[in-house]
């Protein structure tokens, strides 16, 4: 979302899942006609990576904004396909958080589980966090890594 409030991933996930209904044009007629789509996976992956959309481009190409509110980052997940008639359960392992204000002058860290902490990779060093500095710097991810637990 690009209103500067938190989404949780759970929310993006079921809007995700979610019926979208658009225009569509008939390639043997012409005509135009509404369309309905559910998407769904066949089957769980065993590794659930989320792109967020973490930047705004001007039309003209030339700069562009960091979308900010971020995200709310749970360390779990449930998923529940309702098609497949299963429901499964993931972990957050690892994010690539993006630091800064504009898209062309910030950086990329990435946050990993270790064991039962965190820590965080720069370019020159790896430091230690707390679970709750974690999800904090989480918010502002582009990239997330749930493994799937209990298979």
């Amino acid at each position: 979302e690009e209103t500067g409030t938190r989404q949780s991933i759970t929310a993006l996930l079921d809007r995700f899942k979610s019926e979208t209904v658009f225009e569509a044009k008939c390639s043997s007629c012409g005509a135009w006609t509404e369309r309905r789509e559910k998407r769904s996976f066949t089957n769980a992956p065993k590794i659930l990576m989320i792109q967020a959309k973490r930047f705004r481009y001007a039309s003209t190409g030339v700069g562009g904004t960091v979308i900010q509110g971020g995200l709310s980052v749970e360390e779990s997940l449930r998923w529940e396909d309702e098609q497949a008639g299963q429901t499964s359960h993931y972990r957050l392992r690892s994010c690539v958080v993006y630091w800064g204000d504009r898209p062309t002058g910030g950086h990329y860290v990435c946050l990993a589980r270790d064991g039962e902490g965190w820590c965080v990779a720069d370019d020159s060093r790896v430091m230690p966090l707390s679970t709750q500095q974690a999800m904090d710097h989480a918010a502002g991810s582009y990239l997330l890594f749930y493994t799937k637990v209990g298979d």
